[in-house]
């Protein structure tokens, strides 16, 4: 489980029948949101999880009888690998669920402190995690943000933590819940995540969003944004469904004598008129699409990336990949490999 901090001036000390003791940190939900979850002693003393959701799911007395049905469906949810839901309810305008404390460390704290998981912890892991993704598919839902922070490696085994009444919706499926299950046992066994929403400094690290949507859908399509209020990004998502990839085309090498200046991200949307009208576009159609030249044999190289140094260990990853035979690559580093 996450650390405990106090709460904060402005939390509530009550919701419902349950006192908080304290605030957990939130992982974003699959609208983007980050809800807020706190540590919570019910009327019999015993320990529990409230989770503040986003206001919206309570939004008129439609969104209120969907919430209060979808969370009859989740009470369902087997216990036998997931923490359970144990109450639902609305505080004023704020809907909240109370699930299951299980004590233990996340399968992110214990591998980011001990390492790798040796094989039969792993075996253990791969299936409970799995048992648990499939008690809450078999109820009609979908975890949607699942990874190594929503597994709790607790005292009776794996429990799959954090799931909240999400029917699937666009990219939020049960087939993207499982492909995450994946990402989530590479990283128990080798220790470090792959390249998706555990990286900080890529937009999916904040969820399924409005915004984030294309990301998370097949590889091959335009993923384009604005920056500075004046900058189209031109990317192209990577990756199988529900990976959140994409890599940013920070600038190409102009053929056949055009003389356009592609030297960076923004000089190269405004010369091929790119802007986010093609965001989602299929690349791989007859307006703007890719071409694969047999002849080119590029010397690919990486380095740092460049202006994620808010992104913690992740702005030191070589993740910016250029072709050092090319004069077009912009800010060559010093040092890159």
């Amino acid at each position: 489980m996450s650390n405990v901090t106090p709460l904060r001036a402005g939390d509530h000390r009550r919701v419902g029948r349950y006192r908080l003791t304290g605030r957990i940190d939130g992982r974003p939900g699959t609208d983007g949101s980050t809800p807020q979850v706190f540590q919570a002693k019910a009327a019999d003393g015993g320990t529990v999880i409230v989770t503040l959701l986003a206001k919206e799911r309570a939004a008129g007395n439609a969104a209120r009888d969907r919430f209060a049905a979808e969370a009859r469906v989740a009470r369902r949810v087997a216990p036998f690998c997931a923490a359970r839901i144990l109450d639902a309810g609305i505080e004023g305008d704020d809907p909240y669920l109370v699930t299951e404390y299980v004590p233990g460390l996340s399968l992110a704290e214990v591998v980011g402190s001990e390492g790798p998981l040796p094989g039969p912890a792993l075996h253990a892991l791969a299936i409970g995690a799995a048992t648990g993704l499939a008690a809450i598919h078999q109820t009609g839902l979908v975890h949607g943000v699942f990874g190594p922070d929503h597994v709790v490696l607790g005292p009776d085994g794996p429990r799959v933590t954090h799931f909240s009444i999400t029917p699937p919706y666009g990219p939020a499926t049960p087939a993207a819940d499982m492909l995450a299950w994946a990402h989530t046992i590479t990283f128990a066994a080798v220790g470090r995540p792959p390249v998706g929403p555990q990286d900080l400094a890529s937009h999916s690290s904040k969820g399924l969003t409005k915004r984030t949507e294309v990301m998370f859908g097949p590889a091959g399509h335009a993923y384009v944004y604005l920056v500075y209020g004046m900058y189209e990004m031109f990317n192209i998502v990577v990756g199988k469904t529900g990976s959140g990839q994409a890599v940013l085309i920070r600038s190409a090498e102009p053929l056949d004598g055009w003389k356009a200046d592609l030297s960076g991200p923004g000089k190269l949307t405004r010369a091929l008129k790119i802007t986010r009208s093609v965001n989602g576009r299929d690349l791989t159609r007859d307006t703007l699409y890719l071409v694969f030249d047999p002849d080119c044999r590029p010397r690919v190289r990486s380095a740092k990336r460049i202006g994620v140094e808010y992104a913690g260990k992740w702005k030191d990853k070589l993740l910016r990949f250029f072709d050092d035979k090319s004069t077009a690559a912009t800010h060559r580093p010093v040092e890159y490999r």
